[in-house]
């Protein structure tokens, strides 16, 4: 395929992961077009990641599909591959959202190198903070969105955004249970906290239908508890008269027994890589993608300190050192 000497048709490209295409693509007549549109992405303020992601899930499968160069691709191409996810979906079930927002980002990859004549479309429009929090009782509302505009100034527009979906929830939870309460600082841990944390173990994702993860759980309960601690530490005066959420309110993502065995299970496994990467994850407490950043000179000395596990820049764009002394070698 990365030799132009065959081309299979969307619906095996699109059923196959090309888990060697980096591999098998050097000195192929490929290489350059993907280093190309890499470099422009990056340009772009794409991550490496990012940008190979989108190369290897869109472009790539372009390339071997029409066998064209990159500067004779065409909308028309990525209409195709998009209607070949369709037809899979017709046939499958398997959605194609994540090839839906690559190929978005692809076009604006395109339209940068001049090989797309119209620039990609927003894939959203976003909705204002007054708009997300329509559901929050009025009452509430304008706390709700002064908060996440404080936001703005300390975290990424990303960050805000998952901040403003989860406090949207408890706003709507506080509408359908209190629709009269009148501000924040009425809020009760028995009659408002508790109920909603109970009720989140029978929530249902609207895109899947199903329960909520766990990990999702915890994830509001942070938002609301983050919530409620930062607007008592700036002194608002709606705040809450004392804390409502506390550590023991987030569900475990493992019983204690499974969390065990799981570890145990890692420490005599014979795949000695990937278990002790996984170890060093849970010991660090390491998103995957920085564990996966991780560089080879990442273990630091430092006199008088002992050993420190550099992160690299991540979700968070900053650097961060981690003791070692607590993990097992």
């Amino acid at each position: 395929m990365v030799s132009r000497r065959l081309q299979p048709g969307y619906d095996y490209l699109l059923n196959r992961k090309l888990a060697s295409l980096w591999h098998e693509l050097t000195d192929s007549c490929l290489e350059p077009d993907l280093n190309q549109f890499i470099s422009a992405a990056l340009e772009l303020g794409f991550t490496q990641r990012v940008a190979s992601a989108i190369g290897s899930q869109i472009i790539a499968r372009l390339l071997i599909q029409t066998g064209r160069p990159l500067a004779d691709l065409r909308e028309s191409d990525l209409q195709d591959l998009l209607n070949a996810c369709d037809i899979r979906q017709m046939r499958t079930g398997r959605g194609a959202r994540h090839y839906r927002s690559t190929t978005h980002s692809a076009r604006q990859i395109l339209f940068h190198l001049g090989i797309l004549d119209i620039e990609a479309r927003p894939a959203v429009t976003p909705l204002t903070l007054d708009e997300r929090m329509a559901d929050v009782p009025a009452t509430l509302r304008p706390a709700f969105v002064a908060y996440l505009q404080r936001k703005r100034a300390t975290c990424v527009a990303k960050t805000v955004s998952s901040l403003a979906t989860r406090l949207a929830h408890f706003g709507r939870y506080l509408a359908a249970i209190d629709p009269d309460i009148a501000s924040l600082s009425a809020l009760d841990r028995r009659r408002h906290i508790e109920p909603f944390i109970a009720s989140l173990t029978t929530t249902v994702n609207t895109v899947t239908g199903e329960p909520i993860t766990v990990a999702d759980r915890i994830r509001r309960v942070h938002a609301v508890g983050n919530f409620l601690a930062d607007i008592t530490e700036w002194g608002w005066d709606d705040a809450p008269a004392r804390r409502l959420i506390f550590r023991t309110d987030l569900p475990r993502y493992l019983p204690v027994d499974a969390d065990r065995k799981l570890t145990a299970a890692l420490s005599d496994s014979p795949y000695r890589l990937a278990a002790d990467a996984l170890l060093v994850q849970r010991a660090c407490g390491l998103r995957i993608g920085e564990l996966l950043d991780l560089e080879l000179d990442c273990i630091h000395e430092i006199p008088g300190q002992g050993s420190w596990l550099k992160v690299p820049l991540g979700k968070l764009d900053s650097e961060r050192m981690i003791p070692l002394g607590h993990v097992s070698q």
